[in-house]
């Protein structure tokens, strides 16, 4: 029995937020060859994988491979070694999705807690998901970015993010591409650029299928980061150019790839090691609540990685069904953990090693030998907390504290926003309709306040009665 459900387990892997959206598409799942998970890692098949080379924009010609890639701010690279990246080999397709999702876009919410801890890392860039790896790239500013995860159908989305960063030159132009007006020249777009028949087809359902969603969670996103005093690529114009520029110098490099197999992040650190890059951010989504270390290669292919003392993993980890932990650790501590045996997963990791930075936010500061040789890391963390705290006080706003048991969204003049119990909120001076959304899905009763410029109150949120009638569910 047991071995049954770990092999449902291992082809849980890799998904960019465990919690999937209500308008992610869902998919048929295929049933679990159980023999084949028994017989080991299946032969892959060949992968239809737009060339992400040979966009008709890219100007990623090969021809002279040995000369150095240096335009804008990235450190150079060989053209030759950037096509060598195209080359990684992709893992085997799971036998199953994570409850026969695509996960479209993410739903975790709270990544600008990352913003200044990975500030400026440069190197290799590696992360899980769809969009929530353009607001950490955006920050980190790397020099190559490769999109990892077990999801073909994710990787083949990040071709129509390709065509969008080649084609904007303002954040408010590359918005304006996901809007109504724009999809006819956007799917025009999208056939000049793959001049395949079979894939522009492929990608122009994707673009017009979820181009609204895709909307939602940028512009929701977005909202969140500037409540929190963060801007990102889609409102700073530096950020921006920095991923636009990745992509058009062909430094943007797509995989299906699965953490716990012996293809595709093997392939990652080879190529890395041979051209001499570090690789500086790691970004895993929640992908290790699926699996324990031991699972197939996982330790070989953290271990692998070639890491510096500045290097970062970053992770969620699920507190509840729709809330995070948002954990972070240099490069040589987590995968000092993986390979020392001490831990069965990330679970226990957290609870033997992490300290709190802040509400929701944690580094892992004690290496297995109990010292903690990072804890200054840990308190520039704090440090930065609070000045995103203090940035984004203004008296003429006032102050809410929220409480709230469970947990759960801030509904604010009937719209949801990025904030969650226990929290804190400033609104402008007048009248406000708030509620909460617990994590239980429930709606709390609505209050009505008015507020003044510098006022500081408390609310407090209590579920509604049990045989209460739905109260309804608000924007996302």
């Amino acid at each position: 029995m047991q071995s049954r459900i770990w092999a449902t387990l291992l082809a849980l892997v890799l998904m960019a937020g465990c919690q999937p959206d209500k308008s992610t598409t869902e998919v048929k799942s295929p049933q679990t060859n159980q023999a084949a998970l028994d017989a080991g890692t299946p032969k892959p098949e060949p992968v239809e994988t737009p060339d992400l080379g040979k966009l008709t924009d890219a100007g990623s010609d090969t021809d002279g491979a040995a000369e150095a890639v240096q335009e804008g701010p990235y450190a150079p690279i060989s053209k030759e070694a950037l096509a060598e990246l195209q080359q990684v080999r992709a893992d085997p397709e799971p036998e199953e999705l994570t409850q026969g999702r695509h996960y479209v876009t993410s739903d975790e919410y709270a990544h600008y807690l990352f913003r200044k801890v990975i500030d400026d890392m440069g190197g290799v860039y590696i992360g899980l998901g769809t969009d929530q790896n353009y607001f950490l790239a955006g920050w980190s500013k790397p020099d190559v970015m490769i999109l990892y995860d077990f999801d073909q159908y994710i990787v083949d989305l990040h071709s129509v993010y390709g065509v969008l960063f080649k084609r904007a030159k303002t954040p408010v132009e590359f918005l304006e591409l996901f809007s109504t007006k724009m999809e006819t020249s956007v799917v025009e777009d999208i056939q000049k650029a793959f001049p395949d028949e079979k894939t522009a087809k492929k990608l122009t359902k994707m673009y017009t299928r979820h181009r609204r969603q895709i909307l939602r969670r940028l512009k929701f996103t977005q909202k969140t980061c500037q409540l929190e005093g963060v801007d990102t690529f889609v409102d700073n114009q530096k950020q921006y150019d920095h991923i636009a520029g990745l992509w058009r110098e062909g430094r943007v490099m797509a995989v299906r790839g699965d953490l716990t197999k012996d293809k595709t992040m093997a392939d990652i650190a080879a190529w890395a090691k041979k051209h001499k890059q570090t690789v500086r951010t790691v970004y895993l989504s929640n992908a290790e609540y699926y699996f324990p270390f031991e699972t197939g290669s996982y330790r070989s292919n953290i271990s692998g990685l070639p890491m510096d003392e500045k290097s970062l993993f970053v992770h969620t980890f699920p507190r509840s069904k729709k809330f995070y932990k948002y954990v972070f650790e240099t490069g040589p501590t987590y995968q000092a953990w993986v390979t020392s045996g001490k831990v069965a997963d990330l679970r226990e990791l957290i609870r033997k090693a992490s300290r709190r930075v802040e509400p929701q936010f944690y580094m892992m500061t004690k290496m297995p030998d109990g010292t903690e040789p990072n804890i200054d890391m840990f308190k520039q963390a704090e440090v930065w907390a609070e000045e995103r705290k203090k940035a984004i006080e203004d008296p003429s706003l006032a102050t809410v504290e929220l409480t709230a048991n469970p947990n759960g969204f801030l509904v604010i003049d009937n719209r949801r926003v990025g904030v969650v119990t226990p929290g804190k909120i400033r609104l402008k001076p007048g009248k406000h309709k708030i509620r909460l959304k617990f994590e239980t899905g429930e709606l709390s009763e609505e209050q009505e306040i008015e507020v003044k410029k510098g006022q500081k109150l408390t609310l407090e949120f209590e579920p509604p009665p049990a045989n209460s009638a739905d109260m309804g569910t608000p924007s996302p």
